[in-house]
């Protein structure tokens, strides 16, 4: 079950940023520009300090940064406005690098 927070007018949405407890636990969901693609592709934050320099760096003011917890969040005037119960399942793709690179990879992607 993921709970979605955000301001009241909004800030997060607006700039397609996506602040969610998973489990527990806050993650930052934030686009990610790679290339020209039709796919929306996010990055998910979970250092609590990271997020909270995202945060600052979009003008979303904060008073934290350390550990966020959730009286942080109401402090700052986030509140929860969306509760999803997904399914989920991840799936590991193992890619083989090119000869003159010595080290393989693995991707990891999340189907919900």
């Amino acid at each position: 079950t993921d709970v979605y927070f955000d301001a009241i007018d909004l800030s997060l949405t607006k700039k397609d940023m996506w602040l969610r407890s998973r489990d527990g636990n806050l993650e930052l969901k934030v686009p990610h520009h790679i290339q020209e693609t039709s796919i929306n592709l996010y990055m998910e934050i979970t250092n609590h300090k990271e997020i909270a320099a995202l945060l600052q760096s979009t003008e979303i003011h904060v008073p934290f940064d350390q550990e966020i917890s959730f009286a942080h969040l109401a402090n700052a005037g986030f509140e929860p406005f969306a509760k999803i119960e997904t399914c989920r399942s991840r799936h590991k793709i193992q890619i083989d690098a090119a000869p003159e690179i010595s080290s393989n990879f693995a991707v990891f992607v999340d189907i919900d």
